[in-house]
């Protein structure tokens, strides 16, 4: 099946999404470890103050890039297990603007573009696209489902046709 322009798009987007987090986040990671360890390259300021969380998150945001590199190649190479990964991302990215809002830093244009691409990829033709539409496989004539007295229980009875 032809890949469809929509996945074409996203599966760039996340690609590079993932890069520049990777980017960023080797970065801060690096500076972050060498103020802390007293290797700061001459000329270097770091005028924030260190925390262990700060490691934690810089570290989590280089993961959530990884996960992008590999589901944006995924993606455009039509793999369902990038499809799954790219939805896991969007789900996280969902979280996180979410928590954005309770914190009192709304991001609402995120927001819809998050919820816009989820409703995107679990459209039928999408998911067609990376073969994850079930197929439907008919019951064996072996089997016949028999209604009830009260006409609302319904009974499968294996053997029906050798009667």
């Amino acid at each position: 099946m032809k890949r469809p322009l929509g996945v074409l798009l996203l599966g760039i987007v996340i690609l590079l999404v993932g890069l520049f987090l990777i980017a960023v986040s080797a970065f801060a990671l690096f500076v972050t470890i060498a103020h802390v360890s007293g290797h700061l390259p001459p000329g270097w300021v770091y005028s924030g103050t260190f925390q262990t969380q700060d490691v934690f998150w810089i570290t989590a945001q280089l993961a959530l890039g990884i996960a992008g590199l590999v589901s944006g190649m995924g993606l455009l190479l039509l793999r369902a297990w990038a499809w799954l990964l790219a939805m896991a991302l969007l789900g996280c990215e969902l979280v996180i603007q979410l928590s954005n809002y309770f914190q009192g830093r709304p991001s609402y244009w995120a927001m819809l573009l998050s919820a816009l691409l989820v409703l995107y990829l679990q459209q039928r033709p999408i998911r067609e696209a990376f073969h994850l539409i079930p197929q439907e496989t008919p019951l064996p004539s072996s089997l016949l489902v028999e209604t009830g007295d009260d006409g609302l229980t319904e009974t499968l009875v294996a053997g029906a046709d050798q009667q």
